[in-house]
């Protein structure tokens, strides 16, 4: 006995047929053109796995290729076809971990194309978010990598989390204001564009930081 719902299906035991002209034309097919249409669906999905995996194999081996030359194109820049390891590894500061062997907090240093350290190039400096628990500097290493190739000198921090070192986020605060005295102060090694003032050297006139979370508070 047939039953329609209010989809328009109708059910008999455990089969279902869909009430539309598809499922009218299935009906109405003999063994052998179903066969075909189900060949043709089988042969439909090969070509879009094969498609997806030459896809998956070419870009790779095109990111390799950009990043022998060192040279990326903006369409290239677009595709996020370019390397993420950061350029410099510097130590701002040491701290004490949770077994109270001491710890060095770095920043991941990003450069442009032809850096030198006598450049006077615009700065970004990134706090990673992680609601004071987590996170890592990793975070903004593709934000960082854009910046660097559009020419700025960029900077992911790593300071002080609650899962790994057992601090309070006072101490999160205390690294973050250090990693950005200590940017100031190698703003000339860095080749960052820095301001003089009263012969002194001063916060950096091209600077910038961004940050979300936790990282924003910093």
């Amino acid at each position: 006995m047939f039953d329609w719902d209010n989809s328009g299906i109708v059910y008999e035991g455990r089969r279902n047929w869909c009430r539309d002209a598809t499922s009218d034309d299935n009906l109405s097919m003999g063994s052998g053109q179903l066969q075909s249409r189900k060949s043709m669906n089988t042969i439909v999905h090969l070509i879009r796995n094969v498609i997806l995996l030459t896809a998956a194999i070419a870009t790779p081996v095109i990111c390799a290729a950009a990043d022998a030359d060192q040279s990326w194109t903006p369409e290239q820049i677009g595709w996020q076809c370019f390397p993420l390891k950061p350029d410099k590894t510097l130590a701002y500061k040491t701290v004490t971990g949770k077994d109270g062997a001491p710890i060095e907090l770095k920043l991941q240093v990003f450069l442009p194309q032809g850096w030198q350290a006598s450049d006077q190039r615009p700065a970004a400096v990134f706090f990673h978010g992680g609601g004071w628990h987590g996170g890592g500097p990793d975070h903004y290493y593709p934000q960082s990598r854009y910046l660097a190739l559009r020419g700025m000198v960029a900077i992911s921090v790593e300071y002080r989390t609650i899962n790994r070192f057992g601090t309070s986020p006072k101490e999160c605060v205390k690294d973050g204001k250090s990693a950005m005295r200590w940017v100031k102060a190698h703003a000339a090694e860095l080749g960052i564009d820095p301001e003089a003032d009263r012969g002194r050297r001063r916060i950096c006139r091209r600077a910038y930081c961004r940050s979300h979370r936790a990282g924003a508070c910093l």
